[in-house]
């Protein structure tokens, strides 16, 4: 259950112990606390310019979101690609590596499903991509990495260091 106020706390506490929250969160069952949480890290964490933070508040969000879906469906990167636009600059490359990532992830769950349908017209909406033909879904999975890595020289400037909790 979700106490009033828990979204404030990584403005009162260390983020580090709202993690520790979130995860014990996640792990009882709880994804709607962990969320309300992860807004509250993300806000603060992008106030200090805390980029790798941020992203993984977002895709860890997301995860949460959409925790009660089979692995299986595509909620997940429906999900994930809304939340990038509108993230901030500096964490749209490794959202796009963590999507690529996770279009592949959904591709081995489902490759059965796409080997054996016939080619057909793919509407490049991720809402019907269980309906795409085995073209489509790898030629997305090319996009997505192709996207990732199109800013090659902004991510080799990235410290290592500072992504460790991603990578």
């Amino acid at each position: 259950m979700h106490t009033t106020g828990m979204a404030d706390e990584p403005e009162r506490g260390s983020r580090a112990e709202t993690w520790r929250s979130i995860e014990k969160a996640l792990q009882e069952g709880k994804p709607k606390t962990a969320a309300d949480l992860l807004t509250g890290v993300e806000r603060a964490a992008a106030d200090e310019k805390a980029w790798a933070e941020v992203a993984r508040a977002i895709a860890t969000r997301v995860l949460a979101e959409t925790g009660d879906r089979a692995p299986d469906e595509p909620e997940r990167l429906i999900r994930l690609a809304a939340a990038i636009a509108p993230a901030p600059l500096e964490t749209r490359g490794v959202l796009q590596a963590i999507r690529a990532n996770w279009t592949w992830h959904y591709f081995l769950m489902n490759r059965w499903r796409f080997a054996q349908r016939t080619a057909g017209a793919a509407t490049g909406n991720l809402a019907d991509i269980d309906s795409w033909d085995l073209r489509a879904i790898v030629g997305e999975i090319r996009a997505r990495f192709a996207e990732a890595l199109a800013t090659e020289a902004d991510l080799q400037k990235l410290p290592v260091g500072d992504w460790s909790m991603l990578i």
